[in-house]
């Protein structure tokens, strides 16, 4: 598995306060992969809005771009948790949405409670 980094614990903690769930290794290892995944992501989205070179090599591009949401979705899943994406960088691009939390379910327009996995 992937080494710990410092974003991957920090989104593993915020899953532990609304959730409550233990924090173990293997959650940390996990979030750690989903940090990293998010950060390309929130890079790729940023690089829609302003770098040409995206337009020139759009179709590659899109190509990364769904396997890259697949790949979080299939490691948001291993730790029981829901992904939204959002195309716009100035915010979270990916957030999780823990479904042991006691506010899942909450119309998640409105809601704060959520882990942002892509930017500190």
């Amino acid at each position: 598995m992937a080494t710990q980094t410092r974003k991957g614990t920090k989104i593993a903690l915020r899953i532990h306060r609304l959730t409550k769930r233990e924090l173990t290794e293997q959650l940390e290892q996990t979030c750690s992969l989903i940090g990293r995944h998010a950060a390309t992501y929130h890079r790729y989205q940023e690089g829609w809005c302003s770098d040409p070179w995206f337009d020139r090599h759009a179709e590659e591009m899109e190509r990364k771009e769904i396997r890259l949401m697949l790949r979080i979705v299939e490691l948001a899943a291993d730790i029981d948790c829901e992904v939204t994406f959002s195309g716009d960088p100035r915010g979270h691009t990916v957030r999780l949405w823990p479904l042991d939390s006691p506010y899942f379910g909450c119309d998640k327009e409105q809601s704060r409670d959520f882990v942002g996995a892509d930017i500190e």
